[in-house]
């Protein structure tokens, strides 16, 4: 079984920009070259987005992958200059290479093994744009969760509090500003 990722450019989707083997592996960097441990284990990925997540202030993009049971890794994406051009200044002198590093945060997710017997499909991870003046996004499922960030801290993964959500969406009226509106499970 292949576990390639591949990251394409619009229009060209014939020719990858760059191919990450070993994500499955969740390693502490992505790159084209990482190789894994012989006695690593492979993760059941479910899904990854990339996604904006930031303030009013700042905002920048993190790929974020799920697993089957529901952990939810972070990586930030940064760029590579193998010559060392980019120390120099001349950032642009030589092409850079797409690296992601692992993002550490304490959060563990709710599991059990009966809703991983469930048969139903989880919700898909949510990008919201203006959540309260945050961009994030939202992870339904039995270990409801948003991955917020401020300008001064690295993304947080926070638990909703209450059961399983099936369904989140931004919500904003004149009476609730940039808010959100879910459907719970019961």
């Amino acid at each position: 079984m292949d576990h390639n990722v591949q990251i394409f450019e619009l229009p060209n989707l014939s020719k990858p920009v760059c191919t990450f083997p070993s994500l499955s592996f969740l390693p502490p960097f992505l790159s084209a070259d990482y190789a894994p441990r012989r006695s690593a284990d492979r993760e059941t990925l479910t899904e990854i987005v990339v996604a904006d997540l930031g303030d009013k202030t700042s905002k920048s993009p993190y790929l974020i992958v799920r697993t089957a049971t529901d952990d939810l890794i972070l990586y930030q994406p940064y760029s590579y200059f193998p010559d060392g051009s980019s120390l120099t200044g001349h950032a642009f002198a030589s092409p850079s290479i797409l690296r992601f590093l692992k993002i550490s945060h304490p959060h563990i997710a709710k599991y059990s093994e009966d809703s991983a017997a469930q048969t139903q499909r989880p919700s898909p991870l949510r990008a919201l744009s203006n959540v309260g003046g945050y961009s994030t996004v939202f992870m339904a499922g039995a270990s409801p969760s948003f991955v917020l960030k401020e300008a001064s801290s690295a993304p947080k993964v926070l638990n909703l509090r209450g059961k399983v959500v099936r369904g989140l969406t931004g919500f904003h009226t004149a009476s609730c500003e940039y808010g959100f509106a879910y459907v719970s499970a019961d």
